[in-house]
């Protein structure tokens, strides 16, 4: 059995709201602050990814001769803004504003009967919508150890819900990134816990990924 919540952060001017709503009507609400520099460290983020993946040189390193300056280290510049920006992103969740929709999912996944915690978000507008939700560890600070996921769902949802079949084998797509000098150990253990039918396609030189 699972709990289920809904997580609904709408973002007004530079006030963020976020609704939590679960079980038969019960519901939450606080008001928090956007950072400005959450915001800088987003783009710094994102401006570093298209650098990594548009360069040439993490591909296809130069000689180094003299006179000549080394290339830009993309890669470690990525690791730092993505470290950077995680930081901040946790700093602000761990706001006490949030203290009690932070303490009210991690004691569902405290009890006996739930073996997991699903969280459905929704944000509004994108900007915000594209900040790592998935990677918010809410459960870490009350030292809860079953899973709280946490999916995305739309604002605005105008078709019904379709019943599932549960003959069909469930099929999950998941795109880790580059692989160049990147360890996706820990990754490849957790997506392999999901099914014991897991394949993992990766790039190789000179050799087609397709399926």
């Amino acid at each position: 059995m699972s709990s289920r919540f809904y997580l609904k952060v709408q973002q007004i001017e530079q006030i963020c709201t976020f609704e939590l709503s679960w079980g038969q009507g019960q519901q939450l609400a606080a008001k928090l602050a956007f950072p400005a520099t959450l915001r800088s460290l987003y783009q710094t983020w994102q401006t570093t990814y298209h650098n990594f993946y548009s360069s040439n040189t993490r591909a296809r390193p130069g000689n180094m001769g003299v006179g000549v300056l080394p290339p830009t280290d993309w890669r470690a510049r990525l690791v730092q803004a993505e470290a950077a920006l995680l930081a901040e992103f946790y700093y602000w969740l761990s706001s006490a504003e949030l203290l009690l929709i932070r303490s009210t999912i991690a004691k569902a996944a405290q009890t006996s009967e739930a073996r997991s915690v699903d969280l459905f978000l929704t944000c509004e507008p994108l900007e915000l919508a594209r900040l790592p939700w998935e990677a918010w560890e809410i459960g870490v600070e009350f030292g809860t150890t079953k899973p709280i996921r946490i999916a995305r769902t739309p604002m605005n949802r105008l078709d019904s819900p379709k019943p599932q079949s549960h003959s069909r084998r469930m099929r999950v797509l998941a795109i880790l990134g580059d692989e160049t000098g990147l360890d996706f150990k820990n990754e490849r253990e957790a997506i392999a816990t999901l099914s014991p039918e897991v394949h993992f396609v990766g790039w190789q030189a000179g050799k087609s990924t397709t399926h």
